[in-house]
């Protein structure tokens, strides 16, 4: 999927020389702009190993596509490629550090998964990706070596509206159940659960919601953990501080 150039072409032939005795104009072609450009990383092979390059293209909004799109592209010259020809891009979307890619085909497996990997996250925005409805999310150490690694538990968002506190996050947990609670104090305001897409040796998304006590105001805590499958004790705890009312 290659990106196209503008080509400036002047016209040559074709137009009546100016007549004798007429000079011919001196007026200055218009100036023409280079469109703004700006470095974009990208992931190809060298000798069958992945590695990082940096090359420019014009400015875009959608820079994530843009990338991707160059990564599913034909590599510069001296690199290769370990995606499939013709791999066409649908869509992607990005939210709570996850971005969504759509493909027409199955799913990039081995080397070319690594490069596409690589490539959305170096995006600050980006730590894991999904392919399709895939419950499962992806980093770079699970699509080098197919192994998930802690942490268990995290959480890449937190909003608060008054006493309402919702959540979004990863987890590969057992069961994919995330036991959360609101705690002020030693007080435990409100405990639920919810489930992750993906779990037991497959980390999955989750997102949920959470009340206090309708009037409940102050600093608080919002925790996401998971129980021992042996004694019910609370493990891997994460906690994020946040205020009520």
């Amino acid at each position: 999927m290659a990106l196209i150039a503008a080509l400036v072409v002047t016209a040559c032939g074709g137009a009546d020389p100016p007549a004798a005795g007429t000079a011919a104009s001196t007026a200055p072609a218009p100036a023409t702009t280079a469109p703004p450009e700006h470095d974009v990383a990208v992931w190809f092979l060298d000798g069958g190993e992945p590695v990082r390059l940096v090359v420019r293209a014009p400015v875009t909004e959608g820079v994530a596509r843009q990338a991707l799109e160059l990564v599913l592209a034909e590599p510069p010259a001296g690199y290769e490629t370990a995606v499939p020809e013709g791999l066409a891009l649908e869509d992607i979307a990005i939210a709570d550090t996850v971005a969504t890619v759509g493909v027409a085909d199955e799913a990039p497996t081995g080397a070319a998964l690594v490069q596409i990997v690589n490539t959305l996250t170096e995006f600050p925005t980006v730590r894991w990706v999904r392919f399709g409805d895939d419950p499962g999310l992806v980093n770079r150490t699970i699509a080098a070596t197919g192994q998930d690694a802690p942490p268990w538990l995290e959480l890449t968002r937190v909003d608060v509206v008054a006493e309402n506190v919702s959540f979004a996050g990863t987890a590969d947990v057992f069961e994919a159940n995330v036991q959360v609670r609101l705690v002020q104090g030693e007080t435990v305001l409100a405990e639920s659960f919810v489930t992750a897409t993906c779990g037991t040796g497959c980390r999955g998304s989750f997102d949920g919601a959470i009340s206090a006590p309708e009037g409940t105001s102050g600093a608080a805590r919002l925790e996401v953990f998971t129980l021992s499958a042996e004694d019910g004790s609370v493990q891997d705890v994460v906690a994020r501080d946040v205020t009520l009312g």
